[in-house]
């Protein structure tokens, strides 16, 4: 585990280090989010987030299309095993950083 800092300024405006930065791929410009749950704060770009929910949202009308199917197997799949699962959209998880509070 490693240990960052920065410092608070009078306005409450911090400095992300490098590290944090190149973690969650943030560049000048860029938004983000701060997600509270319990004692731990997620700081996340919010492009990364929305990113997440579209998809999320995708994949509800995946689901949505397969339950009016009746969840009938993909027969256009070649593969060996017939009786394989519907292949669901994988995506990349985004990168977030996790701090306790």
């Amino acid at each position: 585990m490693q240990t960052l800092s920065s410092k608070v300024s009078e306005k409450f405006q911090i400095t992300l280090p490098r590290q944090v930065r190149d973690a969650i791929r943030i560049k000048a410009g860029d938004r983000i989010v701060y997600i509270k749950d319990d004692s731990v704060v997620t700081i996340r770009r919010l492009d990364d987030l929305m990113d997440e929910v579209l998809d999320s949202l995708d994949d509800l009308e995946e689901t949505e299309l397969e339950f009016r199917n009746g969840f009938r197997i993909d027969e256009t799949d070649k593969g060996d095993n017939k009786n394989a699962p519907l292949k669901s959209k994988k995506t990349e998880e985004p990168i977030a950083v996790k701090i306790r509070v």
